[in-house]
């Protein structure tokens, strides 16, 4: 028998294990390599199949990505949002755990298009089961932006900005893309029900500014908007976005993103995150309030062929109250360069003590990330803090005898 080693290529040599790439991101994170990751697809549903071989073929790297092809007995809108608590165990997490056994590295699952995200009984989200039940998992995502064509859109705009960035890892920075924007904007104008309340946002303007979560980090300079008084309609290059839409007293009407109500603009406006404190802004079916569906739809914000989409988002799947709402380290992570998976992940983890914290549910590839972010190999390193823009000139100080940074993440 010939060997496979004789057909690998120098470079598939250099890499290792027949193309299998070692994709280091931050040595905070340890080595996060496409071996952490795990595709669970519905295979009762055709949409949940086609989808998993686009992600496969047109997200880099995700064809070495493991597989793990589950038949789920589920209800609810588009014939999969719910799940017995039964069913989720037997047909789901039993596999899951079956399947980790075999791949110890896992520690992302991805749960595709097709895949349920609510529980029938109401008593959790499954991304919320998945966090209390599975050890070896640190943090899940749902590959579905509310429909199908949402869903394949998304995968094709991910492909494109990957291939801008031109990495050769799994994360994907929009900044050095050249798709994302800088402003930061939160909507604290509410109904009066909640007038007493504390201002829920503030905590959101002061994680941009407090010192992040994790590190290294990036120093920028931050700009956001916050206003109380007025809804804000209109989102200028925005890198991250949160507001109590339907819950604004009538200000913002529930089908915000899609009446014209608000609008992004810019030259920079495919790449941003958003979270809205609506209590069912993560279901399928039209909650009477915005939903992730609306986000990420085709002329959602006032763009046309999904120009203005955000590229990230989390929801809740059932009322979630106001203790529930997740913590605020998420738009500071997520400014300086934590992928999104790990900056929405952490903040649920933080907002564990609060009320109903496992109806949150993150949307979205969980390696997108805002910036680059760079290793620092010891203390003569040369960090660079700043945002690249493709084609700018950046200058650089160096200390003799310093050691470059290696920029590896994007």
């Amino acid at each position: 028998m010939v060997s496979a080693a004789r057909f690998m290529s120098l470079s598939e040599r250099r890499r290792g294990l027949l193309g299998r790439p070692r994709l280091t991101y931050l040595p905070e994170d340890g080595e996060l390599r496409i071996e952490n990751v795990l595709l669970v697809c519905n295979v009762a549903q055709a949409d949940s199949v086609t989808v998993r071989n686009a992600y496969r073929t047109q997200r880099r790297y995700f064809r070495y990505a493991g597989v793990l092809n589950v038949e789920l007995t589920t209800t609810g809108s588009g014939g999969f949002e719910k799940i017995s608590l039964a069913n989720l165990s037997s047909q789901l997490l039993d596999p899951l755990e079956t399947k980790l056994a075999a791949c110890p590295d896992v520690t992302h699952v991805v749960l595709l298009y097709g895949c349920p995200t609510r529980v029938a009984e109401g008593t959790t989200s499954v991304q919320g089961r998945i966090r209390s039940d599975v050890e070896q998992i640190e943090y899940s995502t749902h590959l579905d932006l509310g429909s199908l064509t949402n869903t394949l859109a998304y995968i094709a705009k991910l492909a494109t900005v990957h291939a801008l960035v031109g990495s050769r890892g799994l994360i994907i920075s929009g900044r050095v893309g050249g798709v994302a924007g800088e402003q930061y904007y939160f909507d604290d104008n509410r109904a009066v029900q909640y007038a007493a309340s504390e201002a829920v946002l503030d905590q959101y303007e002061d994680a941009l500014a407090a010192p992040p979560t994790h590190t290294p980090l990036i120093e920028t300079i931050v700009n956001y908007v916050i206003d109380g008084a007025t809804p804000i309609t209109a989102l200028v290059n925005p890198a991250g976005y949160c507001g109590w839409g339907a819950n604004s007293g009538g200000a913002v009407a529930e089908d915000y993103a899609t009446d014209g109500t608000i609008v992004v603009s810019g030259d920079h406006c495919g790449w941003w995150a958003i979270t809205t404190i609506e209590s069912f802004n993560g279901q399928r079916a039209d909650p009477n309030q915005g939903c992730f569906s609306e986000w990420f739809s085709e002329t959602a914000w006032g763009g046309t062929d999904y120009a203005h989409t955000p590229v990230t988002a989390l929801g809740y799947v059932e009322e979630p109250s106001l203790f529930g709402v997740i913590a605020s380290t998420f738009f500071g992570d997520w400014e300086r360069g934590v992928y999104a998976a790990k900056a929405w992940g952490d903040a649920i983890n933080q907002g564990q003590a609060f009320l109903n914290a496992g109806f949150a549910t993150m949307f979205g590839d969980p390696f997108v990330s805002l910036h680059m972010r760079v290793i620092t190999p010891g203390p003569y390193s040369v960090q660079i803090a700043q945002a690249f823009v493709p084609g700018a000139v950046v200058t650089q100080a160096f200390v003799p005898g310093a050691v470059i940074s290696q920029a590896v993440s994007q």
